[in-house]
C-alpha cells in the first residue's frame, strides 16, 4: 500500500496519510516519503499550495510507537530521528494548509502546527499525550503550541496530555475554520483553490514575511516585510493584477 498518497488539481497538491490501519501513525518510511514528497513540491512550478489530511478514521494517531518502543537515546541520535524527516512541512515555501478530522495525537499534532493553516472539525481530537507514556513532545510539540494558543493552555494540555476539540481549537487560535466531517474537504479545496490562484511570488513571499513574525525580533521582521513588498513591484503578476484592476474600476 502506499503510504501517502498524492493529486494535484489546480495548482493544489493533496497529500494524504495512507496507513487506515495504523490509524496513519507516522512511521519512519511515511515520513520519509512525505519529507519527500513536500521537498518536490517546492521546486514543482505547477503546485501553489500544499494540502495534508489523513485517511479513513482520522488525521494520524502520531508517531509509530511501535518503531520508537525499544530505542535508547543514543539510538535517536544516531539515526536522527525526527530530525531528519520531520521539518519539510514548516520549510516549505509554498502555503500548506492541515485538514485535521478525527483525531491529530502527538506527531500528528505536531505535524499539523507545521502547516500555515489548520482546519478541523468540530468534534476532532487533538492532544500532545507523550507525557502519558513517559516522555515528551520531541518534534515542535512544546514550542509550537506555546505560541499558537494561549501560554496557560498550552501548558496545561501538553503537562496533562488531555485531549481538546478542533471547537476549542478554534477558540484559542489554533484552528482557523471548522466544518463538518462531509464538508472539511471541500471546504479546504476551496480554500486551497482559491490561494492557488494568486501570485506565486506575493504567496511566498507573505509566507516568509510570517515566518520572520514568529523567528525574528520586530524591528526585522518589518525590515525584511518592506523589502519583499518593493520587490514584488517588479514582477510581471503585480504589473498585470494592478492594471486589471484599474481597468475594472
Amino acid at each position: 500500500m502506499t503510504e501517502v498518497l498524492q493529486k494535484i488539481d489546480k495548482g493544489v497538491l493533496t497529500l494524504t496519510l495512507n496507513r487506515p490501519e495504523k490509524l496513519n501513525a507516522l512511521s519512519d518510511s511515511m515520513m520519509t516519503t512525505l519529507q519527500a514528497a513536500i521537498i518536490d513540491a517546492d521546486k514543482n512550478d505547477a503546485v501553489r499550495v500544499v494540502v495534508v489530511h489523513g485517511a479513513g478514521r482520522g488525521f494520524c494517531a502520531g508517531a509509530a510507537i511501535d518503531e520508537m518502543a525499544k530505542k535508547s537515546a543514543k539510538d535517536l541520535q544516531t539515526e536522527q530521528f525526527i530530525t531528519k524527516n520531520w521539518e519539510a512541512l514548516a520549510q516549505c515555501t509554498k502555503p500548506t494548509i492541515a485538514a485535521v478530522h478525527g483525531f491529530a495525537f502527538g506527531g500528528g499534532l505536531e505535524l499539523a502546527m507545521m502547516a500555515d493553516i489548520i482546519i478541523a472539525t468540530p468534534d476532532a481530537k487533538l492532544a500532545l499525550p507523550e507525557i502519558t507514556l513517559a516522555v515528551m513532545p520531541g518534534a515542535g510539540g512544546t514550542a509550537r503550541l506555546s505560541r499558537l494558543i494561549p501560554s496557560q493552555m498550552a501548558r496545561y494540555h501538553i503537562l496533562t496530555g488531555e485531549r481538546f476539540s478542533g471547537e476549542q481549537a478554534m477558540a484559542w487560535g489554533l484552528v482557523a475554520r471548522v466544518f463538518a466531517d462531509d464538508a472539511i474537504m471541500p471546504a479546504v479545496e476551496k480554500i486551497a483553490t482559491t490561494m492557488a490562484q494568486y501570485s506565486r511570488s506575493a504567496l511566498q513571499s507573505i509566507k516568509a514575511s510570517l515566518r520572520d513574525a514568529l523567528e525574528l525580533p520586530l524591528a526585522q521582521a518589518i525590515k525584511n516585510e518592506r523589502q519583499r513588498f518593493y520587490n514584488l513591484f517588479d514582477s510581471d503578476e503585480q504589473k498585470t493584477a494592478m492594471e486589471k484592476f484599474l481597468q475594472k474600476k
